[in-house]
């Protein structure tokens, strides 16, 4: 019996306020936006070229526009950092992005970014995965990824 049946997600109706208008986004870009806002937990898995970049920062500039979140947290591998930053203001030109780097990691800078990131007015943050492992996180931030963690083990 097919009693089962994948849910669709049409991101049709989607607008991009802020958005440069020489990039227009595919029907499954826009499905895939919408997808982010109204699960909450997406993966990306297109193929390369297809355009997860531009969904990424797409969905967080349209989900903070609709107050569902205050400042969108891009944690991408180190290679890309450079990559991702130039797509994202290529994509949305005037956004406020605080592009996080090695160097801001150091010992002596580390307060100083975090205060930026949790005071800042940012439509983005970027950083690596390598600097995001060095940003402190409380006991209460760390519990569920511990269960996720063993959940997986």
């Amino acid at each position: 019996y097919n009693t089962l049946r994948l849910r669709r997600f049409d991101g049709s109706h989607l607008a991009f306020p802020g958005m440069t208008p020489h990039i227009t986004l595919y029907p499954h870009q826009h499905d895939a936006v919408w997808r982010i806002m109204s699960s909450g937990n997406t993966l990306l898995a297109h193929a390369v070229g297809a355009g997860k970049t531009n969904v990424m920062v797409a969905a967080g500039m349209k989900m903070k526009q609709a107050g569902l979140i205050t400042k969108p947290l891009y944690v991408v591998p180190n290679h890309m950092l450079a990559q991702f930053a130039r797509e994202c203001m290529q994509l949305y030109p005037n956004a406020r992005l605080l592009i996080a780097a090695k160097e801001d990691f150091t010992r002596e800078r580390r307060k100083l970014l975090t205060a930026k990131m949790a005071s800042g007015a940012w439509d983005g943050i970027l950083t690596t995965h390598s600097s995001f492992e060095r940003i402190g996180m409380g006991r209460v931030s760390i519990f569920p990824v511990k269960m996720w963690n063993e959940r997986r083990a």
